[in-house]
């Protein structure tokens, strides 16, 4: 069971920015360092390498934008569902774990549920930072469906993860976030979903 703290003094500094290109349906995982900059060109060919066959357009305006400051959006409709977390979100906008160092199997975080997406390539992609316990490594755990990839963790970095993977037209995608042990602290910034062709249902007119 993870556990929060309201202290973050207790943060080992950040080391890194990386990028981690997953692509679902092979559980392919290609992390590398972001630099300062990170250019839809340079995400795109990254997921290229592992197996999404999606265009530049995934990383266009998202469809769905969720965060702890703003947690639901209506239409395209989407939420943001978080378990046992410390919010920040009128400073740090960001949601944070602490977790203990040893636990069962896996310790969920967050879920990101969105609405209204057409069939087709997608990217999920999350802003999030994480530091391991010194000496270990941690995963994190992305499930979307029935699919699922993993990112180990080493150093404490930034991270910005892109999720390849194809929507099948299903009224509703889930995607959820678990962590494995060997992580201490985790924070979720923000979940958006890359998703041209959006389908929103039409309001009636007065």
């Amino acid at each position: 069971m993870a556990w929060s703290s309201p202290d973050a003094s207790a943060r080992a500094p950040i080391e890194s920015h990386v990028h981690d290109a997953v692509d679902l349906s092979t559980g392919s995982v290609l992390s590398t360092p972001a630099g300062e900059t990170l250019t839809a060109e340079d995400r795109l060919t990254r997921l290229h390498h592992v197996g999404f066959p999606g265009e530049l357009s995934v990383f266009g305006s998202p469809s769905h934008r969720l965060s702890p400051q703003v947690p639901y959006q209506a239409s395209p409709e989407g939420w943001l569902d978080a378990y046992e977390g410390t919010y920040s979100a009128s400073t740090n906008n960001e949601i944070w774990w602490r977790l203990p160092a040893t636990f069962d199997n896996y310790t969920a975080t967050c879920n990101a549920t969105f609405r209204g997406v057409a069939a087709g390539a997608r990217v999920l992609s999350l802003s999030v930072e994480a530091w391991p316990f010194t000496g270990r490594t941690g995963s994190i755990v992305i499930f979307v469906g029935q699919t699922q990839a993993e990112i180990p963790v080493s150093t404490p970095t930034v991270r910005t993860i892109d999720v390849a993977f194809t929507h099948d037209g299903s009224d509703s995608i889930t995607a959820m976030v678990v962590l494995r042990q060997g992580i201490y602290d985790f924070v979720v910034h923000s979940v958006s979903l890359g998703s041209p062709g959006i389908v929103v249902a039409q309001q009636p007119t007065a």
